[in-house]
């Protein structure tokens, strides 16, 4: 079990991978979702169901056997589904644990994978509802509830499967009060019994408990005359065989658990919604364990164990792409469908402030950057001289009074390319757009939260691309024009209308005040 996580969490190196680990966690879950959903509808439709799923396979081979085995059934045959697993509470909990995994596949996972990721999710709700468990039922609940804080656009319908999943566990759980009479109230009574004895044998030893293993709890509990198998709690459990001092080291791991899971959530950077699935994970498992003991068997532990691993490598991968991604321009290379010709085109423009290489903060593209630094050593100053305010001066000073055909011919390089590098080097950091006239800007329009749809504004063209243009309007964020708010007339290219630099007005038609995000047009 250990080995499971230390597998996952060592093996599962590359964004890519761990989506891929997503798909596939949310497809087993489907599965066993799908079998444990078929389970209940035949529920519905015939009043009973067989369980677990390989039962009927299970009595042929008794029959086979030389000796005898007595096929005892259970009441988990007539009145819960339990899909692959022999024990409907079991599967309910894998379940709870998957569909978190599900959903954020759905919501932000590999764009191929998401249909069958929410396809998923569905059939796993699906599954739970068929276990019928009232613990399972609050534990989705909550999950679910946690799970509406990922994606704000698609909150609505994760709340209407909530009240759905509600309106499917009714229904199931009225099915096996008529298969089984009063079994909620039997079941209730049954919980409350154990607890209590639970809690009389725990006031006898508080500190240590009764020793580990589930067999210590049953004895104690047969003292008082309630024979079950365990407390059907884990922290009762944990109490009653280990005393406070176990529950506490249980809380202790469930604290650095929830500490690595706040911590992902804060990196952002696309990692937070990945760790708002897993915290919708621990809650929906920290509920179903108020009434269910959760880790009673090597399968439930297995894929707790699972889920830990792939929290400990989906940390460590946001971390480091947190303290290494932006050092180098180079880097751009890595990004998906990005070429060598694109990043030709884009790495000049691009500004990388306290990376490895200060010519980065600096227009100088990387084609030049073995000209620029033999530039400086004739002046005898570093590239790492750029970031000293100081030594910038004097290599201002200097670079001003090189003769500029006479080193173009020692470097190799064209004069005006050489004068290009030298205008660069002069003005690290410079965005060469802070140089263009500016427009009057509308004094009552100073934050966002001043627009308003309707207004004309002035602003600045700051950016043009396939399908638009950015505009600045004097607030935090640009506004976007999009190409078919251009022009009255079919607009081919957006450079055909407007240029970086150039001075328009624009009328706010949409605001996003969540996202910060404003929609622009230039037809007024």
């Amino acid at each position: 079990m250990l080995l499971g996580s230390f597998m996952v969490s060592n093996l599962v190196v590359k964004k890519s991978q761990l989506e891929t680990l997503v798909t596939a966690f949310s497809l087993g879950g489907g599965a066993v979702g799908g079998i444990g959903l078929l389970q209940y509808v035949v529920l519905m439709l015939k009043g009973h169901i067989l369980n677990p799923l390989w039962g009927f396979f299970d009595k042929i081979i008794y029959e086979l056997m030389p000796f005898d085995i007595t096929y005892t059934a259970t009441v988990w045959e007539k009145s819960r589904a339990a899909s692959t697993f022999d024990n409907p509470l079991i599967c309910a909990t894998y379940l709870i644990m998957i569909l978190p995994i599900a959903v954020y596949g759905f919501i932000s996972g590999e764009k191929k994978h998401r249909r069958l990721c929410g396809i998923s999710a569905v059939l796993i709700l699906g599954g739970i509802a068929g276990t019928t468990s009232r613990g399972a039922a609050l534990a989705v609940t909550a999950s679910l509830v946690v799970l509406l804080f990922m994606n704000s656009k698609k909150a609505l319908s994760v709340f209407v499967t909530i009240l759905a999943s509600a309106g499917i566990f009714i229904l199931g759980i009225v099915k096996r009060n008529e298969i089984l009479e009063f079994d909620l109230e039997k079941s209730t009574d049954s919980r409350l019994k154990m607890w209590e004895a639970c809690f009389k044998s725990i006031s006898e030893r508080p500190l240590i408990g009764f020793g580990a293993g589930c067999e210590s709890t049953a004895q104690r509990m047969a003292e008082f005359g309630v024979r079950r198998p365990h407390a059907h709690s884990l922290y009762i459990e944990m109490a009653s065989e280990l005393g406070i001092l176990g529950l506490l080291f249980l809380f202790v791991v469930f604290g650095f658990i929830i500490y690595d899971i706040i911590k992902l959530i804060k990196l952002g950077d696309g990692w937070g919604k990945l760790g708002i699935a897993f915290l919708a994970i621990f809650v929906g498992f920290a509920v179903i364990s108020l009434t269910e003991f959760t880790l009673q068997t090597p399968k439930e532990l297995q894929y707790f164990m699972l889920v830990l691993g792939m929290l400990e490598a989906t940390k460590r991968m946001a971390i480091e792409n947190k303290t290494e991604y932006g050092k180098e321009r180079k880097e751009l290379l890595n990004v998906p469908k990005l070429g060598k010709a694109a990043f030709k085109q884009c790495a000049g423009f691009i500004r990388i402030f306290e990376g490895k290489n200060p010519l980065e903060t600096t227009g100088v593209h990387p084609e030049s950057y073995e000209v620029a630094e033999k530039l400086l050593a004739k002046i005898n100053a570093d590239k790492k001289d750029l970031l000293n305010k100081d030594k910038l001066d004097q290599i201002r000073t200097n670079l001003a009074s090189i003769d500029v055909p006479k080193v173009a011919k020692e470097l190799g390089v064209g004069e005006l390319t050489l004068q290009d590098i030298i205008d660069d080097i002069s003005k690290p950091g410079r965005d060469p757009r802070e140089e263009m006239p500016k427009p009057i800007l509308r004094t009552d329009v100073l934050k966002f939260e001043d627009l308003r749809e309707g207004m004309i504004l002035p602003g600045t063209v700051r950016n043009v691309i396939d399908f638009g243009a950015f505009v600045d309007i004097g607030v935090k964020h640009d506004g976007l024009v999009h190409i078919s708010e251009m022009s009255e007339s079919y607009v081919k290219n957006p450079s055909d209308i407007v240029s970086v630099g150039d001075i328009v007005k624009v009328k706010v038609i949409g605001i996003d005040q969540e996202r910060q995000k404003v929609k622009l047009s230039m037809k007024l």
